[in-house]
């Protein structure tokens, strides 16, 4: 009796495991905020222009101008220089 229930232990923890793949998670990759941030560090682009990219790059995405100043904001918090957008 022991060893069933050491079994089935162990296969919840291998079902725990092999669940992500079986959801269709993808490996993790660059996603849209490190992207606007390589458009906003690169100077240039204006406001309209990366979000114009982003949307282009990541249809799904809801990205507007509060999002682009928050990555601007989020960049100069971590002490970047970061170039003026373009107007």
């Amino acid at each position: 009796m022991a060893t069933k229930k050491q079994s089935k232990k162990v296969s919840k923890k291998k079902v725990a495991k092999t669940s992500n793949v079986k959801k269709g998670k993808k490996s993790k990759s660059p996603g849209i905020g490190s992207f606007c941030k390589g458009l906003i560090m690169s100077g240039k682009y204006s406001r309209d222009e990366i979000i114009a990219k982003s949307k282009k790059q990541f249809p799904d995405s809801a990205v507007n101008s509060k999002h682009i100043s928050y990555y601007v904001w989020a960049l100069k918090k971590d002490d970047k220089k970061v170039p003026a957008l373009k107007d």
